[in-house]
């Protein structure tokens, strides 16, 4: 969802209801629900890295939802400080 808002702010939300659209209709596109666990594992995360201005609670939510499901690389620089390969 957080890049459906870059979207809205950087174009449109007419452009993000579009893209959302064809993400969610898509045969090679899943997108991952959170649990409870993961909220409660982005918050100690979130907290744990405090002098990591630039991370927000929704990142520390994706990084807990990647380490569950095994996701080893990002396209993300922010993502490294959570152990995470940078990929170009």
């Amino acid at each position: 969802m957080e890049f459906l808002n870059g979207v809205a702010k950087h174009v449109g939300k007419d452009v993000a209801e579009e893209q959302y659209r064809l993400y969610t209709s898509s045969r090679f596109i899943f997108i991952e629900k959170e649990s409870e666990a993961d909220w409660e594992r982005a918050r100690e995360l979130f907290f744990k890295y405090r002098d990591q201005k630039g991370i927000d609670l929704f990142d520390s939510l994706a990084f807990a939802i990647m380490q569950r499901l095994g996701i080893k690389f990002t396209f993300d620089s922010d993502f490294a400080v959570h152990g995470f390969v940078m990929v170009p």
